[in-house]
């Protein structure tokens, strides 16, 4: 969203990063932009779509898109890359999520090493009632 990459602009401004490096922001669609994007362009990709299944019909949908987000992020991504994942579906499981992440990775003809899985942290506030929703994969692309 507009605002939270503002805020990243603004931090990376407060720690000095604006100028230290490479980075790109953008607000767009992301299969457009991915659709346009030559191959082996980034070092780093971080895909933390909108929530893509609201209701449980929706499920099949969101892990084709997972999977399709995944080939095209991994497509873009240099040799060694990062490709960060994250899913805010709690219609969707974490291992089914990362399964579809998995297979659009292996669908880019491109290998991972996952480096690391999370879920909520300690300090984000959960309902006894509602099932931990986030979910995120950090993996080497290869």
């Amino acid at each position: 969203s507009s605002p939270a990459l503002q805020e990243l602009e603004t931090n990376l401004s407060l720690n000095s990063f604006a100028s230290a490096g490479r980075h790109e922001s953008r607000c767009e669609d992301v299969f457009e932009v991915l659709r346009g994007a030559p191959d082996h362009t980034y070092d780093v990709v971080i895909c933390d779509p909108p929530n893509f299944a609201k209701r449980a019909d929706e499920r099949d949908g969101a892990l084709a898109a997972y999977r399709r987000l995944a080939r095209e992020c991994s497509r873009v991504l240099v040799p060694g890359g990062t490709l960060v994942s994250a899913s805010c579906s709690s219609r969707v499981t974490p291992s089914d999520f990362f399964r579809s992440v998995s297979s659009g990775i292996s669908a880019a003809g491109r290998g991972e090493e996952v480096i690391e899985r999370t879920d909520h942290p300690i300090d984000h506030p959960a309902s006894v009632g509602f099932p931990q929703y986030l979910k995120c994969q950090f993996a080497r692309i290869r």
